[in-house]
């Protein structure tokens, strides 16, 4: 829906903002997988630590809220290439 697709803009505009410190070169990578049950954002890899501090920089201290709370699902996952931050998105039953 819209109102979904709209969620993944925002994320994916906060997620790239606060992203480029955890990059070895400064350079975001996210990828965006569409499947029948939604979308799934995943940003890496990382260095160390990175995929944390991504998580936190989606954290709004001012309002007492987080963007975190637009996604059905927030993880930090790692592999031998450093860590990824994985934003699942579900769809909206019709």
């Amino acid at each position: 829906t819209v109102d979904r697709i709209s969620d993944a803009m925002l994320l994916s505009d906060a997620i790239s903002a606060g992203a480029p410190q955890g990059f070895p070169d400064g350079h975001v990578t996210l990828s965006i997988q569409d499947g029948p049950d939604g979308v799934e954002l995943r940003v890496g890899p990382m260095e160390a630590g990175g995929g944390e501090n991504l998580r936190r920089s989606l954290d709004l201290p001012s309002v007492g809220g987080s963007l975190a709370a637009l996604a059905d699902e927030l993880r930090v996952e790692s592999d031998d290439e450093g860590e990824y931050l994985v934003v699942a998105i579900s769809a909206l039953a019709g």
